[in-house]
């Protein structure tokens, strides 16, 4: 049996031993603003984390329709194994604060105060897995623990699943590569803004003084400048891949908030373009990106656990986005 194989088993069992199937955890995706297919993923992770550090496991109720798809649900794109989705129309919240509901997650700020980036970090994860494992570091075994809260959720509909796989069908034979994900737009500029600029040659720099050893080198960014300056400086030097057929919005979030593209014409082929992501960045040998976009973290929880300390930082870990499920009380 793989390493791999052994840790599965064992988060199995051990998520199985605390599974309260009369307690429900309910996760408000309109309150995170709302939030886009990274952050909404890592935010459900953090829900389902935050009922394990109260000694239970539960099904997650959610709630308030995901408006950045025109039909407004999860389940269209995703299994719905261990969740249930509730029309918020039909939402009691006076029945939720009953004897069965002991916790809710949300992410709205409160002044002064920002949940996804504190240096007060948390972390959660089964006492012996790191015997299973080899390692005693906690922010690994939390990731480890992150990974398998996560896989439980990313598993993708027959329907979406065969878009992906058309967009995936001309990356086939990309083989022993490393992936760079570039994110700029709202994250570093404007009334979002979450992280500092990080100059492309950054990103390049720090996995050439690494020990990874690659043929290729994947572009992962939404930002059309981002990609034209990784050509730019590195095309000479190394085998850039990138997706020629894939539109750049250069932070498609806010655009969609702010009026800027029409969410019904364009939250498909976005949404399908970061499921086809995810896969190749997941794939490579190694990524490179920065801690503070939760599409490099959701792709980094995705790798095999053996395989999710293969990541490099394109700057320091002060950008790390906090773990809200640290804030929130049982």
């Amino acid at each position: 049996m793989s390493k791999n194989q052994k840790i599965q088993n064992f988060l199995e069992k051990e998520y199985s031993k605390i599974f309260d199937p009369n307690r429900i955890s309910s996760y408000r995706i309109g309150d995170c603003g709302p939030p886009w297919i990274g952050a909404l993923l890592s935010h459900i992770v953090a829900c389902t984390n935050l009922s394990y550090s109260c000694g239970y496991t539960t099904k997650l109720s959610l709630h308030s329709e995901w408006k950045m798809l025109p039909n407004g649900k999860f389940s269209d794109v995703f299994y719905l194994s261990e969740f249930e989705e509730v029309d918020d129309a039909l939402f009691d919240v006076n029945n939720f604060n009953g004897s069965n509901t002991r916790m809710s997650y949300n992410c709205r700020k409160t002044e002064g105060f920002d949940p996804h980036f504190s240096t007060k970090v948390a972390y959660f994860y089964p006492n012996g897995l790191e015997e299973i494992v080899g390692i005693d570091n906690p922010i690994i075994l939390s990731d480890i623990w992150k990974s398998f809260l996560l896989k439980r959720v990313f598993k993708i509909t027959p329907k979406y699943q065969n878009y992906v796989n058309q967009k995936l069908n001309k990356f086939k034979d990309l083989k022993n590569y490393a992936a760079i994900h570039i994110r700029r737009g709202d994250k570093v500029v404007g009334r979002m803004k979450e992280s500092n600029y990080i100059e492309t040659k950054k990103y390049f720099e720090s996995l050439e003084s690494s020990n990874y050893s690659f043929e290729h080198i994947f572009i992962s960014t939404d930002s059309p400048d981002a990609l034209a300056e990784s050509i730019s400086l590195y095309g000479s030097k190394y085998n850039l891949v990138y997706d020629e057929d894939e539109t750049r919005h250069d932070g498609y979030p806010l655009k969609v908030v702010d009026g800027l593209l029409d969410i019904n014409q364009t939250s498909h082929e976005e949404l399908v373009t970061a499921l086809k992501n995810f896969y190749i960045l997941k794939n490579s040998n190694v990524i490179v990106g920065t801690p503070a976009s939760w599409f490099f973290r959701i792709s980094m929880l995705l790798k095999d656990y053996e395989d999710i300390q293969n990541v490099i930082y394109a700057e320091d870990l002060n950008g790390i986005p906090g773990y809200p499920e640290a804030y929130y009380h049982c």
